[in-house]
């Protein structure tokens, strides 16, 4: 029933075709394409069917015509379900008497095709070993029409769109480049270029153009003006690369033989060529190898139409300048740090460590430049750049330590000596302190200075001392803010002495003053050391012993 149906609504559809001068045209933005593409000879390949309608459309057919080694895989029309659902339409595809393909999408209601863009349907083609050259899909007689009626006419409305014409070539094979990129340097290093021919077929011969950008040139043979080539190990050893420039500037070159010898395998080098440049080249460019033709044993010949486009970076402004900037920008802290030392720790600037700390971070800048040149050299900046910016971090690094070492100790210098000026001036003090004390006692207490003489000097090896320990400090650079020294006990020791030494005189001087009336009253009574009784003191050296109305006994050397 189904199969009655879709025949019947078939027919009813074809007829209302064959009446199409009754309808009225529409204009309006529709078509129907078919992506161009390449085929491998025996290869199958499903093609979509796009349609762009600005206008509601249900119905569709098309004439299909295939060239010549291209055939229709029966039974593999598919839908695009997004586009036509299976409740709404069906689709064939069937082949004319003429040995075109017509493919039909027939409504079973009134729904239309859905959106406005996008593949309808696809089928399969495959390409027969005699698919040689290349050729077109046409599509012809191409009409849409929609379940509305034209309010004038009360016809269906119905779109004719224009013919299209699809080029199919045959994918006998690929060329390429080793690499998708290079980097080359500026000083007419020479630069390897390898192409590698991927074939599906037998091939012979084969031609191409080679557009290089400005800055670019071929590195010619030697005593020659002709491009330097080496030979694949593909290639027979009766085939030859000859070339020449066009006007435009491209190099055509054909790689041939007087037989029809093969290429060895089906992959690998084919040839390979030079290239050198100069200042001019751009930090970005490509090398372009296009109108690529081979020819197979029997002569036919293939166009490769995949553009062979070869990445080219210029390593000079790309690789070599941002990383000799990293080194010159070490360069240029290292000398704000020289300049920040010599400014703000002028005093240990050349300080024998400061100094070797100096002298292992220009070796480091030094080696890491040598690093550079030998790394862009052997074209392996790229590469080795992590291990460059690891050093320059570390160098970075060595170069704060060593400003801040400077400064530290700057500072430390200074603490020290305005700790040693303030110290000193505390010794000083203590001395002059010590040196009042012996004035006093020489002068105020004569009669029993020599009673204080070692005291006195034990005080005063203290303040040595302690001058000579802070000294030491001093010139170890030890000495803080927070250095001080213990004066104190010696201030205290200086005060006692002086307090000792005007007792001890009080009581000389109590002595000495002793008067005949002392003595006739019995106040005071004076012994010799026989124990004799005297009536006064006398010079020469002599010992007595005194005895007070009070108990007190002293003891009297008179000289």
């Amino acid at each position: 029933m189904n199969i009655f149906h879709h025949r019947l609504v078939s027919k009813l559809l074809l007829a209302g075709f064959t009446f199409m001068c009754l309808l009225t045209d529409v204009q309006a933005e529709n078509k129907v394409t078919i992506d161009n593409f390449n085929i491998k000879p025996g290869e199958e390949k499903t093609v979509a069917v796009y349609l762009e309608n600005d206008d509601a459309m249900s119905a569709l057919q098309m004439d299909i015509t295939l060239p010549q080694g291209l055939q229709y895989v029966a039974n593999s029309l598919t839908r695009n379900e997004a586009r036509l659902d299976r409740d709404t339409h069906s689709l064939y595809m069937s082949a004319q008497t003429n040995g075109n393909l017509r493919l039909l999408i027939v409504p079973s209601d009134e729904t239309p095709i859905a959106g406005n863009s996008g593949a309808i349907a696809y089928f399969t083609v495959e390409a027969s070993s005699n698919f040689v050259k290349e050729g077109n899909i046409e599509l012809t007689q191409i009409v849409g029409s929609s379940s509305e009626k034209d309010e004038e006419t009360g016809f269906t409305k119905k779109f004719e769109m224009s013919n299209y014409v699809v080029d199919v070539a045959p994918y006998v094979g690929k060329i390429y480049t080793a690499t998708d990129t290079i980097a080359i340097k500026t000083d007419s290093t020479a630069k390897r270029i390898s192409v590698v021919l991927d074939n599906f077929v037998d091939i012979r011969s084969m031609q191409a153009s080679i557009t290089l950008p400005k800055g670019l040139t071929f590195v010619t043979k030697e005593n020659s003006e002709k491009p330097k080539f080496d030979y694949g190990t593909r290639l027979p050893q009766n085939v030859t690369i000859s070339s020449n420039y066009t006007a435009d500037g491209r190099l055509k070159l054909a790689v041939s033989g007087m037989t029809t010898e093969c290429f060895a395998d089906t992959t690998g080098e084919v040839f390979a060529f030079y290239v050198k440049a100069d200042t001019t080249l751009a930090l970005r460019s490509e090398i372009l190898i296009n109108d690529v033709i081979v020819a197979d044993k029997a002569g036919n010949s293939f166009g490769l139409y995949d553009e062979v486009k070869l990445g080219v970076t210029n390593a000079y402004i790309a690789h070599y300048t941002p990383v000799q900037e990293i080194v010159d920008s070490l360069r240029t802290l290292y000398g704000a740090a020289i300049d920040s030392i010599a400014a703000n720790a002028a005093d240990v600037k050349d300080h024998e460590d400061i100094l070797a700390a100096q002298a292992d971070i220009a070796a480091q800048i030094d080696k890491l430049q040598q690093t550079v040149e030998e790394a862009y050299d052997n074209e392996t900046l790229v590469e080795n750049l992590s291990n460059i910016e690891a050093t320059t971090k570390e160098i970075e690094t060595a170069i704060a330590v060593w400003v801040e070492k400077a400064l530290t100790e700057q500072t430390k210098l200074v603490a020290n000596n305005e700790a040693y000026i303030r110290l000193t001036g505390e010794l000083d003090s203590l001395q002059a302190k010590l040196d009042e004390a012996k004035e006093t006692i020489n002068t105020k207490y004569q009669e029993v200075a020599d009673q204080f003489a070692e005291e006195t000097a034990n005080i005063q090896a203290s303040i040595t001392e302690l001058r000579d320990s802070m000294t030491a400090d001093y010139e170890a650079v030890k000495l803080t803010s927070e250095s001080t020294i213990d004066s104190e006990p010696i201030t205290e020791a200086i005060e006692k002495l002086l307090a000792d030494a005007a007792e001890a005189y009080d009581k000389v001087t109590g002595i000495i003053g002793i008067t005949i009336n002392d003595i006739q009253s019995g106040a005071v009574e004076i012994y010799d050391v026989t124990g004799k009784k005297m009536n006064t003191l006398v010079k020469g050296g002599n010992l007595y012993i005194i005895k007070h109305a009070n108990g007190k006994v002293y003891k009297l050397y008179v000289k």
